[in-house]
């Protein structure tokens, strides 16, 4: 009885998990478009991204996976890691965009969902804590994602 007991667990668990994937797959597939401001609400970095399923190295706990990050412009390369490694962390109502794996100096967008796009700020911390500026997260509609 233990056994099938445990087959009908590892069944119900494997069905949990191709729910949550698709879950994923369907809020967050396609390409997006952050854009990211200074203090000051001057637009300094855009960037299309993807989201992916690949887990991502990280300092921090939580559940990170990595980010695509498609193109970018920027007026300033040490505003915002875009060449360097991304990840994320993502709810139905609260997404965390950035570095993590370089221990105690985090570059985070930390924003909310709201009708499929987020926003929110632009902060660093580590030894301390910094805000820098604000983003803004919405699906790229000009290619069709």
């Amino acid at each position: 009885m233990k056994f099938y007991i445990f087959i009908l667990m590892l069944f119900l668990s494997a069905v949990l998990f191709a729910e949550d994937h698709a879950l994923h797959e369907q809020s967050l597939g396609g390409d997006w478009v952050v854009t990211i401001s200074n203090l000051e609400n001057e637009t300094v970095t855009s960037m299309k991204i993807r989201f992916t399923n690949d887990k991502a190295d990280s300092c921090l706990g939580g559940n990170w996976h990595k980010v695509d990050v498609v193109s970018h412009t920027t007026i300033d390369e040490s505003f915002f890691p875009v060449n360097g490694a991304l990840s994320y962390d993502y709810s139905e109502e609260k997404i965390v965009i950035g570095r993590n794996e370089i221990c105690d100096a985090y570059l985070h967008l930390d924003g909310s969902f709201k009708n499929m796009s987020a926003n929110g700020e632009y902060i660093s911390f580590g030894w301390g804590s910094k805000k820098i500026g604000h983003f803004f997260l919405s699906r790229d509609t000009v290619n069709g994602s």
